[in-house]
């Protein structure tokens, strides 16, 4: 009994100090100097460093209550038992406390650039010290009856010789002890156990479609980073660039893949780019290949949306050997500015947006109040947009507001668009080069686009070898979000090796009376 109470005394000590060392190291060590970098490195470098760290903490705070516990039940000090019931408080504490902190903090909608983010990692520091203070409690508790019993050890040894050892009564014995001890721990949980299982009223946390997301940066060739949010673990491997736009709806798709969303240069979470040369869609391909090459994609699946739509195409006619299958959805026209008949536009360009409230934005944007408040200046023109987007303005509330993410704002954004726009503008793919694809390519597109005319779409199903297209009546730029129940199932299936049943093939530009 005395060897099975100094091994658990010993394995319970251990634990306790390396969780302690560790919890100690990252609040006087590791947080503050990540606070130092920045407010979006350290945010990052928190969701790589809480991975890691999980099960290694998780692990050691159970293994050292557990070992007290046992060490107390098999004869050693009540000590034991209040060190035990310390560290093991680490356990609860974390999860009523803390955790929900975590899922703020792992959020991929949340700016890793603002006030906020830095608030929520001040917050977790000061909690994750409470853990540091329970299990340095713990230890020195640890620590202080070892001390005991070793100098009892010594003063038992001295007497041995002067007189024979007391008798131990049997109601003393190992066994008996070892239950009589373990019916009062069952005791004190029968006590604690309203504690235990009472819930605390948590905040609503968003439902994540899949909890196991990855996020980080790709470095790009010209050292700009881009950020990305992986999910899935299937062997498929389909890489959607335009995350701030589809990552909510698209992660739907990630069933036997491997989904990997990322943001275009200088766009939603990846870095601002300040030379405006590498502002252009052909950086946006050569960005694709930076993403395909560190996933290690041979042939992955690509999804476009809007201009992404054309820049995937691009990608193909370039690197033909490392793409499976394309998605388009509402992509621009392989010539930009390209005028088609009426019944291939939407129709009410001019209109929609509401012109009067595009007359007032102009005007606060002219007499500086976008660069003074350029948040609010955003919330107020993405109001706007949102109609643009949608063909049914009761679905324009269901497109989530970009402007948590600095690149978002139209101060940022519209410099943007003025260098990246001119790259489009210039570019047109050759017929020759887009008559050798022979992926097999889906084209989404709704018959009120404003930004993109249905009349693009309709083209490229037209002009591309293997094409075919789905069109969604009455939508506009972001016909997922007005027709989730048809767009998402047609990707599925088609990302599955078939065609979907509304996907047809276009020899001509002309309509059918039925759209």
């Amino acid at each position: 009994m005395d060897f099975l109470r100094g091994t658990a005394q010993f394995l319970a000590t251990l634990s306790c100090s390396l969780f302690a060392g560790a919890a100690l190291y990252i609040n006087l060590v590791e947080h503050p100097a990540r606070m130092v970098c920045g407010t979006e490195t350290a945010a990052t470098e928190f969701v790589s460093s809480y991975k890691r760290a999980t099960v290694m903490q998780a692990s050691l705070t159970v293994s050292s209550s557990v070992f007290s516990i046992a060490a107390w039940l098999v004869g050693g000090s009540g000590l034991w038992l209040l060190g035990g019931i310390l560290i093991g408080a680490v356990v609860p504490f974390t999860f009523v406390a803390i955790v929900p902190t975590n899922k703020q903090l792992l959020d991929p909608a949340l700016d890793r650039k603002s006030d906020r983010t830095r608030q929520l990692l001040s917050q977790w520091e000061r909690l994750h010290a409470v853990r540091s203070l329970l299990s340095f409690l713990a230890l020195i508790i640890f620590l202080y009856v070892l001390g005991v019993d070793r100098a009892a050890q010594m003063q038992t040894g001295a007497k041995k010789r002067l007189r024979r050892p007391m008798q131990r009564r049997p109601s003393e014995g190992p066994l008996r002890l070892f239950f009589s001890r373990g019916l009062m721990f069952c005791f004190l949980c029968a006590l604690s156990s309203p504690l235990a299982f009472a819930r605390t009223p948590e905040r609503p946390q968003a439902k994540s479609r899949d909890p196991r997301v990855e996020e980080g940066y790709v470095t790009a060739d010209d050292g700009v980073r881009l950020y990305y949010a992986k999910v899935g673990s299937g062997p498929q491997t389909v890489i959607l660039p335009g995350r701030l736009f589809i990552f909510n709806d698209f992660q739907r798709l990630a069933k036997g893949r491997t989904l990997i969303f990322y943001d275009m240069r200088n766009r939603g979470r990846s870095d601002a780019v300040t030379d405006t040369s590498k502002i252009t869609i052909q950086d946006d391909v050569k960005d694709l290949e930076a993403v395909r090459r560190l996933f290690r994609a041979d042939k992955p699946d690509l999804i476009g949306f809007s201009y992404l739509g054309m820049m995937v195409i691009l990608y193909a006619t370039q690197h033909p050997d490392h793409v499976n299958r394309i998605v388009q959805i509402g992509p621009v026209s392989r010539k930009f500015g390209t005028t088609f008949p009426p019944a291939l536009t939407a129709g009410e360009e001019s209109k929609v947006p509401d012109p009067a409230k595009l007359q007032k934005l102009e005007e606060l944007y002219k007499n500086g109040f976008a660069r003074e408040h350029p948040k609010e200046y955003c919330e107020m023109e993405w109001k706007t947009e949102q109609r643009r987007m949608v063909g049914n303005p009761a679905n324009a509330g269901r497109i989530p507001s970009p402007c948590e993410m600095r690149n978002e704002w139209p101060i940022n954004l519209f410099r943007h668009f003025q260098f990246a726009v001119a790259s489009v503008q210039a570019l047109q793919i050759p017929k020759e080069a887009i008559d050798k694809l022979n992926m097999p390519v889906l084209t989404i597109h709704g018959t009120k686009d404003r930004n993109a005319p249905y009349g693009g779409g309709r083209e490229w199903a037209m002009l591309l070898p293997n094409a075919r297209l789905i069109t969604i009546p009455g939508a506009a730029h972001m016909s997922w979000v007005e027709a989730p129940d048809v767009i998402i199932p047609s990707i599925d299936i088609f990302l599955s090796g078939k065609w979907p049943e509304k996907a047809e093939k276009i020899t001509s530009l002309t309509v059918p009376a039925l759209l």
